[in-house]
């Protein structure tokens, strides 16, 4: 997706490496010494960012991205109130089996400062609806799940296997609902599957890999809210010996 917003307009690709990516500081400071003119992040490195209510230094960048994880509407205001007012501020969602990038949202609603800001509408190349399992499209206002149609489904992954429908559109398993500005809202998962700074991740593959490490335990794992981002935690209901945590860890 970088590769080709970047490349096919004629742009240059910056890559940072794995020490730079993971530190909010020295990305700020990169997106201004390489002259970043767009900029992809997650709610975690802008949360960082916000710690400060002075407005952020960001001299070259045009548009800035936030994606990959749910935030609050508040935290996109605090953080729209933090950037100079020449830049467009931007709230992405997507699936890698659907290209990636399917919808966008910009501050323009009046929400409540409380709720996961919205999902947003539709790009050129996708169509979201939010319909039952069975793909029957739900009215605005009805709760159901996010199906995307359109050129920028895939036809499968590179194992060979196909996608598990026919009509060429890709059922998530994201709940949704559409409002009355024709925005889509995320509210979850019809699922255990989270996300972890950014990163789809199984709950119970992480159960099942937890047992075979210690077939005698009782393992649950959950995610949970640190304040900067989701965590992902253990809980065992039987006796672990600190010889065997630290085998696991």
């Amino acid at each position: 997706g970088d590769i080709g917003r970047s490349l096919f307009n004629g742009a240059a690709l910056v890559i940072l490496d794995r020490y730079e990516r993971k530190d909010p500081e020295q990305i700020l400071e990169k997106l201004n010494t390489e002259r970043i003119t767009i900029f992809e992040t997650t709610p975690l490195v802008v949360r960082w960012w916000m710690q400060d209510d002075e407005l952020l230094s960001l001299d070259y960048l045009r548009l800035l991205i936030v994606g990959s994880d749910a935030w609050k509407v508040g935290e996109m205001q605090k953080l729209k109130k933090c950037l100079p007012k020449s830049l467009r501020l931007l709230n992405s969602y997507g699936l890698s089996e659907a290209t990636i990038d399917n919808s966008f949202y910009e501050l323009t609603e009046d929400y409540y400062s409380g709720i996961v800001v919205p999902i947003g509408k539709s790009m050129k190349h996708s169509i979201l609806s939010i319909t039952n399992e069975n793909r029957i499209p739900f009215p605005q206002g009805k709760e159901g799940l996010l199906c995307i149609d359109g050129p920028c489904v895939g036809n499968g992954y590179f194992d060979g296997k196909a996608w598990s429908h026919s009509s060429g559109s890709w059922l998530t398993a994201d709940r949704g609902v559409l409002d009355e500005y024709g925005n889509f809202h995320f509210l979850g998962r019809a699922d255990k599957q989270v996300k972890i700074r950014g990163q789809r991740l199984e709950l119970q593959e992480v159960e099942s890999i937890l047992v075979t490490l210690l077939p005698a335990v009782d393992w649950m794992v959950f995610d949970f809210e640190s304040g900067f981002a989701s965590e992902l935690a253990a809980a065992f209901t039987t006796f672990v010996s600190e010889e065997d945590l630290g085998y696991v860890r």
